[in-house]
């Protein structure tokens, strides 16, 4: 008769699930993963993005500002002066119409002629006192050239007739230094209009008046 005793009184050993080593193994896995550091796809990305636009942002040089040109203290040639009349004016009207300058110098005397189209305004009165103001502008300019002796500056602008025709751009506003008042003005005491009052002479189109 075989012995039982033994059997039945040993308990009998359990078998653990195969899931149950699958999680296990999938969890210490990832531990190891974490442990070395180890980055995620996601992370990879956010990284290679945000190093990229730090590069962009490094190789973005900042705006250059244009720099105003400099107007000299004083004019030695007649180029160096009709280069700063050029540049004061600029070479369009606001009513995109050419400015048309014309610098002349009659050495033997030292007279200057300047001509150009001057820019609109709103009213006949605005646009002259805008003559005005250009006409200091250039005035100050032919200061700074010893060789200018005296001086002549005459604006036009665009005229319609009594029957409507257009005219282009007319002679409006002439003003004349000369020798004697030309090197005394005191422009510091003189703005604007006030020019005409020491010119030598003045002549302003009827429409302008």
């Amino acid at each position: 008769m075989a012995d039982t005793s033994d059997t039945e009184s040993s308990p009998q050993k359990k078998k653990v699930p195969t899931w149950v080593w699958i999680v296990a193994g999938v969890l210490v896995f990832g531990l190891i993963l974490q442990s070395c550091g180890g980055d995620t796809p996601a992370e990879e990305e956010d990284t290679d993005a945000t190093s990229e636009s730090e590069a962009v942002v490094e190789d973005e040089a900042p705006p250059v500002e244009p720099e105003e040109p400099v107007v000299p203290s004083s004019f030695a040639t007649m180029e160096e002066l009709k280069a700063a009349i050029e540049n004061e004016l600029g070479t369009e009207t606001n009513m995109g119409l050419p400015r048309e300058l014309v610098v002349e110098l009659d050495e033997t005397d030292g007279w200057l002629n300047i001509r150009f189209v001057m820019n609109e305004n709103l009213t006949s009165n605005l646009t002259l006192a805008g003559a005005w103001r250009e006409i200091g502008l250039v005035f100050d300019l032919a200061r700074k050239a010893d060789f200018v002796k005296e001086l002549t500056v005459q604006t036009s602008f665009p005229l319609i007739n009594n029957l409507g025709e257009e005219l282009g751009p007319q002679p409006v506003v002439t003003v004349y230094f000369d020798a004697d008042v030309y090197p005394r003005i005191n422009r510091d005491n003189l703005p604007g209009d006030r020019l005409g009052d020491a010119a030598t002479s003045v002549a302003i189109h009827p429409a302008f008046r």
